[in-house]
């Protein structure tokens, strides 16, 4: 025996126990997870075996893998593990199936076993063998076992060898967008609020768009509002789903949360770079209070400077905490009132049930007939597909160039930051396609999908802002409304409603006056136009596609059409002539130009059909809105019939007649007797 100074104490220990420094003073207690379940003969001690080999099976016919640990000093302990079962994840580019294990700890006539937590096992074979082998050595021991029956599976090598992963994972790069729908309402039993899923899957893809050097909004962010039961949620996270489950993925940069702190953005340090992460934080009540938030949208880094206390010497210091990169957001709200800053930086996706109640609480009692191992190849599939698409997309200029101009046209005070959004958003239509380069496609479903909220987005307004604009449009010409009579309108107390309405004046969509008492307020031209352009939504509803307008609907299909011969067909609503018609125009092109431009004059129309490829020209010519302006432009054309160029610049403005040549509505004739300036006229 002999006394030693051990950590500031004197203990008493053995002097046989060479290098030991276990105590006597200590007494056993009860290992927590551990219990003696055999009793045996005492086992010679060996050298320690490097190698894994097979030991016994247990009661249960389970193989057991075993390794020997031996100290210096001859004792042994034998390190034996049972697998339970696997858990399947998903890491970078492979399927890694984790053993779950039960350890068996051996040393002479004892064993103990324990499950996940082994503290209390190893605790207690430490005493058994005072600390030889250490516990250290046990540890690493267990840990060659765990993995060497970790089984790893390229997700390339799984989706090829199973046949519900190869079908899913094929007809997503053939279709990603109906694909992706048609797994929400079978696999997630989700139906309808097809933007609100578009929406999500083009985030996800934003994820994969690289930052270049500028300060500026690479990721498409959307926060969807609208009444509780509307179905927010659960279409954000119907596709979310498709790609991962947090059980089945481990160091994701997909991050769900049911709620978020205050600063919490600026200090998660489980992810050390918000590039390629996307965050969705399920009812944010008080956006506008999350810390971080607005910066992680829009900058390159976050930093912050906080105030730390050295843990040695006691002293007050400053460290920067820093988290490098943008991540993609999507949040969802019952409440419009967002910051405008936080409101520039994303767009807000209004939501109301597209499913009919009764058929949503029916389809609760349907089984998913999908099992675990089904999901999980859905979720692998649509993994490896993400990993496979583009890194990024490139922007022709001309193609960018016509879509400012039109962005330019909407107008706003907030059309710079909308432009990044929108870029956001072509860019992940063409990854989503796998295509690098983004194309006049991609331009047409962005506007045919999202024209609304970009429309709201430009001017950073909601709809509130709308509700108020619809308020003054329902007064007589000439009869400004004050802030009380708005309020009672919209349900909403005084300074709520003069703040709506001062951010519609600095917008130019609502004029004031104030007579030194009251503050009279009324509808601007530029505030009807933007009513008039919201109230125009163009819905595909499979190959069908639904315009509807301020005047009723406008359904098409190819049937309907008639060659260019048959043009005196009395079937056909929109009669002949090809007077005025640009050289190149086709038939069906003059025909849906007509259309629209019946319609923007308020003509009721007849109900048409078309599919195909003349679906798609006609959805992307909805696409643009004629403007009030142009309409009056429009009648009193049509009642003068021509008017010289210089004369028409001069009435109507150059800006007006480049709408109305884009849209096909005037033509131009050129009079050789009278003037050798051209003359405008109404196209027939």
């Amino acid at each position: 025996m002999k006394l030693v100074k051990r950590n500031g104490k004197w203990v008493l220990i053995k002097n046989t126990e060479k290098n030991s420094d276990t105590a006597l003073s200590e007494t056993p207690n009860p290992a927590r997870n551990a219990r003696i379940i055999s009793s045996g003969v005492q086992k010679t001690a060996q050298t320690a075996q490097p190698n894994i080999y097979p030991g016994k099976r247990s009661l249960k016919n389970s193989q057991q893998f075993c390794k020997k640990v031996t100290s210096k000093d001859g004792r042994q302990v034998e390190v034996c593990a049972e697998v339970i079962n696997y858990e399947k994840r998903v890491e970078n580019d492979s399927i890694i199936e984790y053993p779950n294990l039960k350890y068996l700890l051996k040393y002479k006539d004892k064993t103990l076993e324990c499950i996940k937590d082994c503290e209390g096992a190893l605790d207690e074979i430490s005493k058994l063998t005072y600390r030889h082998p250490s516990k250290s050595e046990i540890i690493n021991a267990m840990d060659e076992l765990t993995k060497s029956l970790t089984r790893v599976t390229p997700l390339k090598e799984f989706v090829n060898t199973d046949d519900k992963a190869r079908g899913i994972y094929e007809v997503l790069k053939r279709d990603p967008i109906q694909t992706i729908l048609r797994l929400t309402e079978e696999v997630k039993g989700i139906k309808g609020n097809e933007k609100v899923k578009l929406a999500t899957l083009l985030s996800i893809a934003s994820t994969r768009i690289k930052r270049g050097v500028r300060d500026m909004i690479y990721r498409f962010n959307f926060i969807v509002v609208g009444k509780y039961g509307a179905g927010k949620s659960s279409s954000v996270k119907s596709v979310l789903g498709l790609f991962f489950d947090h059980k089945e993925y481990n160091k994701s940069k997909f991050l769900l949360f049911g709620r978020i702190t205050e600063k919490a953005l600026g200090y998660f340090k489980d992810i050390n770079d918000y590039d390629g992460a996307l965050i969705y934080v399920e009812q944010i009540d008080n956006i506008s209070e999350i810390s971080y938030l607005r910066e992680a949208l829009s900058e390159a880094f976050l930093s912050t400077l906080v105030t730390t206390r050295d843990e040695n010497t006691g002293e007050l210091r400053a460290d920067i905490v820093s988290i490098k990169g943008q991540p993609a957001f999507i949040s969802t709200n019952v409440d419009e009132s967002i910051s405008s800053q936080l409101a520039s930086r994303m767009f807000q996706l209004y939501l109301e049930p597209s499913v009919d109640r009764k058929e949503i609480m029916e389809s609760k009692a349907d089984e998913n007939k999908a099992s675990d191992e089904e999901l999980f190849a859905i979720r692998v599939a649509t993994w490896l597909w993400y990993s496979e698409l583009p890194a990024d997309a490139r922007v022709p200029k001309d193609l960018w160039k016509r879509v400012v101009d039109t962005l330019e046209r909407i107008g706003g005070n907030n059309v710079l930051r909308t432009s990044d959004l929108v870029l956001a958003l072509l860019k992940s239509l063409a990854i989503i396609h796998g295509r690098d380069v983004v194309t006049e496609e991609d331009v047409n479903i962005t506007f045919k999908y999202f024209s609304k909220e970009i429309i709201l987005a430009t001017y950073g307004i909601s709809e509130r802002e709308i509700k108020a604009l619809e308020v003054l449009t329902s007064t007589a010409p000439g009869s400004p409304m004050t802030t009380f009579d708005i309020a009672i309108k919209l349900d909403l107390d005084k300074n709520t409603t003069a703040s709506i309405l001062e951010k519609l004046n600095e917008n130019m969509l609502v004029g004031k006056e104030f007579d030194g008492k009251k503050r009279y307020w009324w509808i601007t031209d530029k505030g009807r136009d933007v009513l008039e352009r919201l109230k125009t939504e163009v819905k595909i509803v499979g190959d069908v596609v639904e315009v509807k307008t301020p005047d009723g609907e406008v359904i098409a299909d190819k049937e309907f059409f008639r060659e260019p011969d048959s043009r005196d067909d009395t079937k056909n609503a929109v009669s002949g002539g090809r007077e005025g018609v640009r050289e190149g125009e086709s038939y069906i092109d003059r025909r849906i130009k007509a259309i629209l431009r019946r319609e923007f004059l308020g003509i009721p129309i007849r109900r048409l059909r078309f599919r195909g490829e003349k679906l798609d020209r006609f959805a992307g010519l909805s696409s643009y809105v004629l403007t009030r302006k142009d309409i009056q432009t429009i009648k009193e054309l049509d009642r003068v019939k021509c008017l010289r160029k210089s004369e028409f610049v001069s009435r109507f403005g150059e800006d007006s007649l480049e709408r109305l040549e884009s849209f096909y509505l005037v033509r131009r004739d050129f009079n050789d007797f009278i003037s050798e300036e051209e003359d405008i006229c109404i196209a027939e």
